[in-house]
């Protein structure tokens, strides 16, 4: 049977991601302050956009649910470097904690290896500093780069959202496969693709892994290698004749090895975020009213206003007498016209967002950490009825001020902790500050294991097993009860 060529119509719906609303999206998941600067560049370059100079009326206030008592919570503390002090004089790390800078790091590691970008005279660290590079911002850059996965993207924008100040991953895969209610799996894969950007070692979860991916990019990761870093406690301990028979060299050899490791940064996100340090601005204030209710705001001061001259665009379109010219003045007043209702749109999104979060998280409001709620982003998307990647970007690196602080909004997300025999679960985040509250509270001559912990917790209703209460209680960078007795022990 002879084949045949034929043409045919078909009507087809896609979803097809326009320009502008790539450009809308990206408003959405950037800072405040990011905005700031988008705005400012594009009233310098579009001549129908100006600054609204009148004074603030704030009418973004939304009443949300009754409450009675008081707020009394202490912010949650940060997360601290992941470096153990007992690994200073390996890294050579004196001049680091006396002066607030990481050891400086020789050129090579920022020239060579495949991992991360390509470096150059300008992207040493010294003159990433000067330039005020934080970073966020240079692995966002790198990200959009390297990544075009939609999928991809979003996890490693949480991903970044989830680093501490030395660059190390701060939060549990697992907890944070609950929050974005992804698999383990993907954020693995997402992880694998993020830990190959610039720095090396950045998106590290030990001082071992952090080590090895820098090791990686430079080409020395080997068997030997391997084994020196997975026995970092016996090389603090000075067990150098047992290190050198583990990796099978000679003194030479072990020596070598130690100067390697000597030349990595433990530390790799300090050269950016220990010297740029930014003023955390609140993006919503949730207060009370004069009849107790919560009410949550939008920051006024925060996102320049801006107006669409209208009149300048009418006098100069009368003027225009080329096509260009009138199609000129029409890309650029539709331009602002985008502007302005993509700002107000955000603003409106992160409204939306913040009031649902508090209606949800009342009781945080009201009675503080322990009574904070297992919530995931899919929750309060289904809720108001927003795609769970809308709810994600209107979170990142956004900001709410409350009595117990500033606080960033991915903080009132926590995974869900069972308790036993059913009832209620807890938040992953209560339970971590009941874990810290037990500890804080024991007796110098009667410290409690994990185990003990543990118990005291089931004792409570709550189901959890004792490699959960040590990952809680490293989470906060409490010390072990083996630490924790030797420090408690008169001297």
């Amino acid at each position: 049977m002879a084949s045949q060529i034929s043409q045919s119509l078909r009507q087809t719906q896609s979803a097809v991601m326009t320009q502008k609303l790539q450009q809308a999206i990206k408003l959405l998941q950037m800072s405040s302050l990011e905005i700031t600067d988008v705005i400012e560049n594009e009233v310098e370059k579009n001549p129908f956009l100006e600054f609204d100079e009148a004074p603030v009326d704030d009418t973004q206030a939304v009443p949300s649910a009754n409450t009675s008592e008081p707020l009394a919570q202490d912010k949650p503390r940060d997360s601290d470097v992941r470096q153990d002090n007992r690994f200073a004089e390996i890294f050579d790390m004196e001049s680091a904690r006396s002066g607030g800078m990481s050891a400086p790091m020789s050129r090579s590691r920022w020239q060579s290896g495949s991992g991360g970008s390509p470096a150059s005279e300008g992207d040493a660290p010294e003159m990433r500093v000067a330039a005020g590079i934080t970073l966020r911002d240079h692995l966002i850059e790198q990200m959009a780069l390297s990544i075009r996965d939609e999928d991809h993207l979003l996890l490693g924008q949480d991903l970044i959202d989830s680093l501490d100040d030395a660059g190390y991953l701060a939060e549990e895969l697992d907890e944070l496969s609950l929050r974005l209610n992804c698999t383990e799996a993907e954020l693995e894969s997402t992880l694998a693709i993020m830990q190959t950007l610039d720095p090396p070692g950045v998106f590290a979860r030990s001082l071992s892994e952090c080590l090895a991916l820098q090791l990686k990019d430079r080409g020395f990761y080997d068997e030997a290698m391997d084994n020196l870093i997975n026995n970092l406690d016996a090389l603090a301990d000075g067990k150098h004749a047992w290190l050198a028979q583990q990796c099978g060299v000679d003194g030479d050899g072990l020596a070598d090895m130690l100067g390697t490791l000597r030349s990595l940064d433990p530390r790799p996100g300090l050269a950016f975020d220990s010297v740029h340090v930014e003023t955390l601005v609140p993006d919503v204030f949730v207060r009370r009213d004069e009849n107790g209710n919560w009410i949550v705001e939008l920051n006024p001061e925060l996102i320049p206003r801006v107006l669409i001259d209208k009149d300048y665009y009418a006098a100069v379109r009368s003027r225009a007498r080329t096509k260009e010219e009138k199609e000129y003045l029409s890309e650029r007043m539709s331009t602002a016209s985008w502007l302005v209702k993509s700002l107000d749109q955000r603003a409106q999104t992160i409204l939306a967002v913040a009031h649902e979060l508090v209606r949800q998280q009342q009781a945080y409001f009201d009675e503080g950490v322990l009574a904070l709620k297992p919530l995931t982003l899919n929750d309060l998307a289904e809720t108001i009825g927003y795609h769970e990647s809308t709810v994600s970007r209107v979170t990142a690196n956004k900001h709410l001020a409350c009595e117990a602080g500033t606080l960033s909004m991915k903080y009132f997300f926590s995974p869900a902790v069972p308790r036993l025999g059913g009832g209620e679960p807890l938040a992953a985040t209560s339970v971590k500050q009941m874990i810290k509250d037990i500890i804080d509270a024991e007796q110098p001559d009667s410290i409690l294991s994990d185990d003990k912990i543990a118990d005291i917790l089931k004792e409570q209703g709550i189901d959890i097993a004792r490699r959960t209460v040590a990952k809680y209680r490293e989470q906060q960078n409490i010390p072990s009860s083996f630490k924790r007795r030797r420090r408690k022990q008169p001297r």
